[in-house]
């Protein structure tokens, strides 16, 4: 007995070794000319490992949404929560994407939901129809290997980093609201530096390591 539970530790621990070989981290740095844009969503659109543990949930709170941007995998339900004292609405209309519903006034304390149903790898802008300041993203993601890239106001360069990517996944996407979408092959042990551009004209740079 003590024979065999020794060789099970010794095969559980080399699987656990083989496995963190070969999964690692890729690193970015966003680095712009004038300003950030508002958002950033990284990620491997080939590691398919079926999405998200968690769908995401909004809050509204002081007339304005909790994060910036919320993740959820086809099928799953992303919870709208407000915290306000004032009525809320959310609402998408986005033409790039397709995607359009609104879930009504939602009251102090009030809850309401939307389940995510648009293509994957696509961020579907909502906004509050009483509040037109108010922004948000929802991203259907079928891989949970990504990152969420937030900008603080001012400084004009960003990093980020995308944990546990295994070495089979190599077709990185950036989306960077509102600039173009980046699309990257990269392999471990790869740097790679490309221009970040919004309809052909360079606003910065993005540099890979893996």
């Amino acid at each position: 007995m003590c024979l065999y539970k020794s060789i099970l530790l010794t095969i559980l621990s080399t699987s656990a070794l083989a496995a963190s070989l070969s999964a690692g981290t890729v690193e970015g740095v966003l680095t712009f000319e004038k300003r950030n844009p508002y958002v950033g969503l990284a990620y491997f659109s080939d590691a398919n490992d079926g999405g998200p543990d968690v769908c995401g949930t909004l809050d509204q709170k002081d007339k304005a949404f909790s994060k910036l941007l919320v993740v959820g995998k086809e099928g799953c339900e992303i919870k709208f929560h407000n915290s306000d004292d004032t009525d809320h609405n959310i609402f998408a209309n986005d033409l790039e994407s397709g995607v359009n519903f609104d879930v009504g006034l939602i009251p102090p304390g009030g809850d309401s939901s939307t389940v995510v149903n648009w293509n994957a790898g696509r961020l579907v802008r909502v906004g509050c129809k009483i509040h037109p300041k108010m922004v948000s993203y929802i991203a259907n993601l079928p891989t949970s290997r990504y990152a969420i890239v937030e900008f603080e106001e001012g400084q004009l360069e960003t990093r980020f980093a995308v944990a546990d990517v295994d070495d089979s996944s190599v077709a990185f996407e950036l989306v960077l609201q509102p600039l173009d979408r980046i699309s990257v092959s990269i392999a471990s042990g790869e740097t790679k530096t490309v221009d970040v551009t919004y309809k052909g004209k360079v606003f910065g740079t993005l540099t890979l390591t893996r």
